[in-house]
């Protein structure tokens, strides 16, 4: 692995994992039904899934706010890489 691949790979998790998982995170927050959706009977059922929609929505923030500290880790392990090499290489001033 060089700096060049630490850097590839916080760019794909910069433009293509943070913006997928905010789409779900969207597409899940958005999804909320009224407590009679299902019928009186289905309150139960209701409840259910503004819970499971919840716990979605939840983990989704969680995994974004992951990526972007992978996101700020892997490009700040590209600089230290590159200084380490200039420094090793009699660059540094």
């Amino acid at each position: 692995m060089r700096p060049g691949g630490i850097e590839d790979i916080a760019r794909i998790v910069s433009e293509n994992a943070l913006p997928a998982l905010e789409r779900a995170f969207q597409k899940t927050s958005g999804n909320q039904t009224s407590l009679l959706t299902f019928g009186v009977v289905g309150i139960p059922v209701s409840t259910a899934q503004e819970q499971a929609r919840s716990d979605a929505a939840g983990y989704l923030v969680e995994g974004v706010s992951l990526l972007g500290r992978w996101d700020v880790g892997l490009r700040s392990s590209s600089g230290n890489w590159r200084r380490a090499e200039q420094v090793n290489a009699g660059e540094e001033r």
